[in-house]
This record gives structure tokens, sequence and C-alpha cells, in this order.
């Protein structure tokens, strides 16, 4: 341990560890790139939480912490090795996290984003009790089709595609799945409340289920409560999933003490920040033509291009609505365009 301890020092790494009183073996080990905390501070408003296995000869879980930058990629902010799953082993490594965040004097991210796990959901709520959670949507979907096709039914494909699928769904197992969709994406409370008691129409058992292990997470799945923290589309944690593979790319073997897996990690903490710095640099110099607008000249040098792009895409997507229900009323005689509507589309539009 004490050449990896060297070698994090010599290497500018933020480094915290604790040891077992009576046998000095290791428990835990964070650590965070020195160049972590000048790019964190431009990209930290959502955070992901995971931990990933089988990468060392110790067989302990490796805990990624990774931010979505504005370009929606991938900022690796921290990882941290435990000795288990436990509340109290994510309490250690995200007071760890807190403790870096307080030392570099960076902001504390807009929302934490994590899988089903109660034990890391706990401690996330201990340690940073005033930043909104939310859970993985991919996870939950997943179990919630596996238990309607448990239920409901599934059915053989005749003469597969391959590499497709050879079970579908029952129609009744896609109308459930359908309903609890609409259940996730309710706007308000009662939208809500109306979608997930129709849900009884399709299936007693599977509404049931939903209450038990699902609605009791709703502020952290439904869009009535999720829509109020700074998500930015992010639902999911496929980002970390992504970066667990790449970390194992770079491991190669799961047979390596943890100095081996670490000096292994080491091209990926540097590529992942040099990638993260050139993008940054092409955003300040570099326009695309859709965004040379006047419309965007106040923030196009503030905010990401990714970013202004996919508002842009919005924004037509609003044009259609609006220019729909504005065709609509005129034509049935209940409305006229008005200035501000002209003045709209034309912003739309332009």
């Amino acid at each position: 341990m004490e050449a990896l301890f060297a070698d994090l020092s010599k290497r500018g790494f933020f480094y915290r560890y604790e040891t077992n009183q009576e046998t000095q073996e290791l428990r835990y080990l964070f650590w965070a790139h020195p160049s972590t905390p000048t790019l964190y501070r431009r990209h930290y408003d959502v955070l992901v939480v995971d931990c990933t296995y089988k990468t060392n000869k110790f067989k302990v879980p490796l805990f990624n912490i990774i931010a979505v930058t504005g370009f929606n990629t991938v900022l690796p902010v921290a990882q941290c090795w435990l000795p288990g799953e436990k509340e109290g082993d994510y309490v250690w490594a995200l007071n760890m996290l807190r403790l870096f965040w307080i030392g570099k004097d960076v902001e504390l991210p807009g929302v934490v984003l994590s899988d089903r796990e109660q034990a890391c959901m706990n401690a996330v709520g201990r340690v940073l009790p005033e930043i909104p959670t939310m859970v993985c949507r991919w996870d939950m979907n997943t179990n919630v089709e596996a238990m309607a096709r448990k239920h409901l039914g599934q059915v053989t494909v005749v003469d597969p595609v391959t590499g497709v699928n050879t079970k579908e769904n029952t129609w009744e197992t896609d109308a459930f799945l359908a309903a609890f969709h609409e259940a996730v994406d309710s706007k308000t409370e009662s939208e809500f409340d109306t979608r997930r008691a129709s849900l009884k129409e399709h299936s007693e058992y599977l509404a049931s289920y939903l209450d038990i292990n699902w609605w009791k997470y709703k502020e952290r799945i439904v869009r009535a409560s999720t829509d109020r923290y700074p998500h930015f589309g992010v639902r999911d944690t496929s980002l970390v999933e992504g970066t667990h593979a790449k970390c194992k790319g770079w491991i190669r073997s799961s047979r390596g003490d943890l100095f081996t897996v670490f000096k292994s990690l080491l091209p990926w903490w540097e590529g992942a920040a040099a990638d993260t710095r050139l993008i940054s640099a092409r955003n300040a110099v570099i326009t695309p033509a859709l965004l040379q607008r006047s419309h965007y000249a106040a923030v196009v040098r503030v905010i990401t291009v990714y970013a202004l792009t996919e508002t842009q895409k919005l924004w037509k997507d609003a044009c259609k609505v609006v220019y729909s229900r504005l065709q609509r009323e005129t034509c049935s005689g209940t409305s006229e365009l008005s200035t501000v509507d002209h003045a709209y589309m034309t912003l739309l539009l332009s």
C-alpha cells in the first residue's frame, strides 16, 4: 500500500483511506484526479453513482462517481474501493467526496442519480440531505417489465431474426406497461394519482407490486417531482454503466492488486480530463451556423453547443404544437392570430 499512496501523492491526487486498527489491512481508499476540481466546476449539475465488481484480486467493489457534462459526456469525479455495500460503506465514501468538494471549494451537485439500492440511497440522504435524488428509470423499467411478463405473459417469436429477442410481450403486458409509463410521466400529482389508480384495471396484482416496490420512491421517479430537479434529461445510470465497462477495458484482468489496478486506470483518468478540456476549448471558439442567430447571442459562449442544439430541437417541437393549435383554432373560428402569436411563431421558426 505504501507504493500506491506514494504514487497518489506524487501525481497530485486527492486521496483518503482507512485501515483496520487491529490488522492494519486497508478498508477504504478514496481518490480523485488533480484535474477534477477545475473541470467539475463547470459540470457539477448531475452526479451519478454506482458500484462495479471483478476489478481486483481482493474482490472489493469499486465505487464510481461521475458527472454528466454539458457536452453529454462523462467526467470522472472520484473512485473508491469499499469493503462492502452496506450503508456505512457508502456513507464513508460520500463523506470523503463532500470533504473533497469543500476542500477544493466547488459546488454541490444539483441532483444525484443512483439505482434502487437502499443502502446507497440512504447514504446519499444522510451525507447530502440538501441534494435531490433520483432513481434510475432503466433499472425500474427493466424490473417492472420482467414482473409484467411473468404475470401477464409473453409469447415466443416465430422465426426470430438473429440477435433479436425470441420472446415478445402479450398485448396485455404491453397495455399495462403503456399505462405504467404514462403514470411515471405524469406532470402533476393529481394526474399521477388518477393514472396510478387506473393501473388496477389492468392488473391488481401488478398495481400492488408497484405500490410496494416503486411508488414509495415516486419523488425520485415520477416526472411531476423530478421535473423540479436540474437533471437535464438524465434519468438513468447508463452513463456510469458505460464508465464501468471502460474501466474494465483498461484494467483487463480481475487478478491485479490495488496498485496495479490504479496504474491501469491512469490513462482513463487522463484521457477523460483531456477530452473534456478539448471539447471545452472547441466550444469557446467554434459556433455552429445553427446557433449564430440573434436569440442565442447572449448565451452561445456560456451554454454548451450540445445543450443549445438540444434546445433548438425543443423549440421546433414547440413550434409544431403552437402552429397546430393556432391553425385549428383559427379554422374553427374560435381564435385569430394575435401579434403575440405571430411574434412567438416567428421566434420559433427563425
